[in-house]
């Protein structure tokens, strides 16, 4: 696969023909207002959903771009893990800060949660986390943008979710020595459940054990929410053997 620069381009599923994509919007003005590309230039674009294109651009006017489509593979950048990220609402933005470094690290799935200490505050903000996904997935050279959802309360979750192994952050969790943590290179999917600035109740660290979570230690310093977000998304990353 010929990867003409680092410089991805976002290109809606459908406006992708098998043969061509048009690239639009505030990605084609990028492209041809300030990195000046022309008829001939080499692009490379993704799709969101896994896909990277590679080719040149064959027409162009003041509205879009179309570039033929030479090259294409199939998840460039994607951990084998799908690790979802079921974070408690957070105060100002320190939710889309997360889900942006996030993103760059390799999370899947990112679940808005409310927990017994969670403060909620403001409307919703899924588009803007979606726009911080999206960017963070080209900065990065992934070719998933990873799923947003919507905000859903804890024990809902716990009832409905299908991951394989899941995760809990928990400041009061023994150091782990018996966790099985080479499991985490034989499955597809796994969860990290992340609380407040309060933290999770006892009796919600005790609802999620019954239900197979595993509580997990992120060291002897009291970590962010936002920290402690990530800090545990790289350790069982690290894990599944997807850090290195």
């Amino acid at each position: 696969m010929r990867l003409v620069d680092f410089q991805h381009f976002y290109v809606s599923p459908d406006h992708i023909d098998g043969t061509t994509c048009t690239i639009e919007g505030d990605e084609f003005r990028h492209a041809a207002l300030v990195l000046r590309k022309k008829i001939g230039d080499a692009l490379t674009a993704i799709d969101g959903k896994g896909f990277l294109y590679s080719g040149n651009i064959i027409e162009m006017n003041k509205k879009h771009l179309v570039m033929s489509i030479d090259e294409q593979i199939y998840n460039v950048g994607e951990s084998r893990l799908r690790l979802s990220l079921a974070l408690s609402l957070l105060k100002g933005n320190h939710f889309e800060w997360v889900v942006e470094k996030g993103t760059e690290l390799g999370i899947a799935v990112f679940q808005p949660m409310i927990t017994e200490h969670t403060v909620v505050e403001g409307g919703l903000k899924t588009e803007r986390r979606w726009q911080k996904a999206l960017a963070a997935m080209k900065q990065s050279g992934r070719s998933i943008c990873p799923e947003i959802q919507q905000p859903c309360h804890f024990s809902e979750l716990l009832e409905k979710s299908s991951w394989e192994m899941a995760f809990i952050a928990h400041e009061h969790a023994a150091e782990e020595k018996e966790i099985n943590w080479s499991a985490l290179q034989s499955i597809t999917r796994a969860t990290l459940f992340v609380g407040p600035e309060g933290g999770f109740s006892s009796s919600e660290v005790e609802t999620a054990v019954q239900h197979g979570v595993i509580p997990i230690y992120l060291g002897q310093r009291r970590l962010r929410s936002e920290t402690a977000a990530l800090a545990g998304a790289v350790k069982i990353l690290a894990f599944a053997g997807d850090l290195g």
